[in-house]
């Protein structure tokens, strides 16, 4: 029994310390450092890369690390405030996933990294901000392109305005860079440059997908109409979520782009009102069109300030016929053909020229409507 029991034992300790063992560790890193990494959420994580103070033992209150488990890349900053080390970021998606693995330095308060790839080089400059250095802002990007023919060496680099990004080319040969971002240009849109929501894979690199890429809310019209939908107020959600989207406040609604329609949280999303648990949404689906529809409310953080929607629920029928949008800021693209004298339930205006309203088919179906071609049945 005791040689069982003795066995047992010595089981569990040889068990203990291969967990152990299998934790994050790495000897250039500090021992408050190595400390946080020696948690169970590390384990077979190994450090690929350190910043270039660190790697010659001349840290000081920032270190940056790099950890990876098979494809998974993790990008970490840890700072330093009264002798404690405190990990603040903690993000995937701002490096590339295998075996492409970052440069990094901290010099001068701005952390950078990047890539070589021979012919081609990425920098990513990070600035801190807060007492402590908990949070960090993209400051600029640069993309290099060598010409070993010419040779030449190209820049374009790009930065936050605050309304977008700008964009400008540069060469150590002509003065000039690309054709395309020779002048300074600026291009309007959401982007999420706090580096906890940076994403590399998204990130517009030259000033063409940026014209592809970045977006912003349409105006809304002015509602003052009876029963106006509410105003619409930008929303605040975790990044790099995706969420189902209906035309109506219930998965029994009809779901558009053939039963897929879904909204990705790293762009706009504008919030008018909450309905059975569900939020009806405005979001960009590209540059060019947005949509509006509902999502679970749970997917907003904040959810004491979500306005109640209230929708009339009349009778009405359609005048002439004419096409329901779930777009009428942009495309104004038609969803479905309204036949003249069909009827449906009116819910809300939304400004002169629209109505809101709710089919009586098979799902139902939410969407707008030009106000002329709708009679309500008081």
């Amino acid at each position: 029994m005791r040689k069982v029991l003795f066995g047992g034992m010595l089981l569990v300790c040889l068990l203990c310390m291969s967990t152990t063992s299998m934790a994050a560790y790495d000897e250039r890193l500090p021992d408050g450092v190595n400390g946080i990494l020696s948690g169970s959420a590390w384990d077979s994580y190994v450090v690929t890369s350190v910043d270039s103070g660190t790697k010659w033992g001349q840290s000081g209150d920032v270190i940056a690390a790099v950890l990876s488990k098979g494809e998974k890349n993790i990008l970490c900053l840890f700072t330093r405030a009264s002798g404690e080390w405190k990990l603040v970021v903690k993000r995937e998606k701002a490096l590339y996933a295998g075996d492409r693995i970052p440069e990094m330095d901290y010099l001068d308060q701005i952390f950078n990294f990047y890539y070589d790839f021979g012919d081609q080089l990425e920098e990513y400059w990070f600035q801190p901000s807060g007492k402590n250095k908990e949070k960090w802002e993209m400051v600029q990007v640069r993309v290099w392109t060598y010409d070993a023919v010419t040779p030449n060496a190209e820049f374009v680099e790009i930065k936050p305005t605050g309304s977008g990004l700008s964009y400008c080319g540069y060469s150590y040969v002509t003065g000039k860079g690309s054709v395309e971002t020779t002048e300074k240009t600026t291009v309007s849109g959401v982007i999420y440059t706090d580096l906890d929501e940076f994403n590399i894979y998204s990130f517009p690199k030259s000033l063409s997908k940026a014209r592809q890429k970045l977006t912003q809310p349409p105006t809304l019209p002015v509602n003052t109409q009876r029963d106006a939908l509410p105003e619409g107020k930008t929303g605040s959600f975790r990044k790099d979520e995706k969420y189902p989207v209906y035309s109506g406040p219930s998965e029994t609604y009809y779901r558009a782009a053939n039963g897929k329609a879904s909204v990705s949280t790293n762009d706009w999303i504008q919030i008018f009102g909450c309905e059975n648990d569900m939020v009806l949404i405005q979001y960009a689906i590209s540059s060019e069109k947005s949509r509006f529809g509902y999502i679970s409310a749970e997917a907003v953080r904040d959810q004491s300030q979500l306005e109640v929607l209230e929708p009339a629920y009349l009778p009405a029928s359609v005048s002439k016929a004419c096409g329901l949008t779930d777009d009428p800021l942009k495309t104004k693209g038609e969803v479905v053909l309204l036949k003249e004298g069909e009827g449906v339930r009116y819910l809300a205006t939304f400004g002169s020229e629209w109505t809101y309203v709710e089919t009586l088919t098979e799902p139902p179906m939410r969407g707008f409507m030009p106000s002329e071609a709708i009679v309500i049945s008081e």
